[in-house]
């Protein structure tokens, strides 16, 4: 049998090409960039995007969708939203869903978790009637854990990285010692507000060095936290390995 003629194993209905590649951005608490991708059997599939989208992805009309890896070798950085998009596509093609031609089921549930940024003083210090380093306090992050656990969720995140006074030194990433406390203190006034069997994560958005990063996490180490996220900048393997190695508190990275 010749392989390199599709038609020779591949029934007609797989025998699909994709038409076209387009971005679009969602406006919400942040944007959103929503990848799609049509074909010429009228399948069309869906993947998110960090940032603007796939580079040249005219370069992907005319290729079978249903050939994930050759997509990613045609296009040289296709990222992860054209992944997406292109397994949505195959499962709607075949009929199940994209985790069976993934090997399968593992879970019947998965645990999720509430983002709550930094409570609704997010909201507030992003109005700009007020300054944020007077709303970011311990009274309003446990305030905020309390109504996501109220809410029905037993596991939730905040933003630990929200300026609360002239705290970083933007050349060095440096937090000085009282802004180590501060937010230490805001861990402190959460994990008290809704105890101990609430799953609790904490966000640094890459911002911090291996020093910074590490003191605050030891300070956070009583607190039982399920991670810490993204301390160091990203790309900086060694530096997080240090991080990880230095604290016995999860690090966790490479949400972006």
């Amino acid at each position: 049998m010749d392989f390199t003629d599709e038609e020779s194993h591949r029934s007609g209905e797989r025998n699909i090409a994709i038409t076209d590649v387009s971005t679009m951005v969602l406006q919400a608490n942040f944007q959103w960039g929503i990848v799609r991708v049509d074909t010429d059997a009228g399948i069309t599939g869906y993947g998110e995007v960090h940032g603007n989208g796939p580079q040249d992805p005219g370069r992907l009309e005319g290729q079978n969708p249903l050939d994930i890896e050759r997509v990613r070798d045609v296009m040289w950085e296709p990222g992860p939203g054209v992944e997406m998009a292109l397994w949505d596509i195959k499962g709607k093609l075949l009929d199940v869903p994209a985790y069976e031609l993934m090997g399968g089921k593992y879970r019947d549930s998965v645990e999720v978790y509430c983002d709550t940024h930094g409570g609704e003083s997010l909201g507030e210090a992003q109005s700009g009637t007020v300054d944020p380093r007077d709303v970011y306090t311990p009274e309003s992050y446990a305030e905020a854990a309390r109504e996501v656990v109220d809410a029905g969720f037993d596991a939730l995140k905040f933003d630990l990285d929200v300026r609360t006074h002239a705290d970083v030194d933007t050349a060095t990433r440096r937090l000085d010692n009282a802004a180590i406390e501060h937010k230490t203190a805001l861990v402190e006034a959460v994990r008290e507000e809704v105890g101990y069997d609430v799953t609790l994560g904490f966000d640094l958005h890459w911002n911090f060095t291996v020093e910074t990063a590490t003191r605050l996490a030891e300070k956070l180490e009583p607190f039982d936290l399920a991670w810490l996220e993204d301390p160091v900048p990203p790309r900086k393997y060694d530096a997080h390995r240090r991080v990880r190695e230095a604290t016995s508190c999860p690090i966790m990275t490479g949400e972006n």
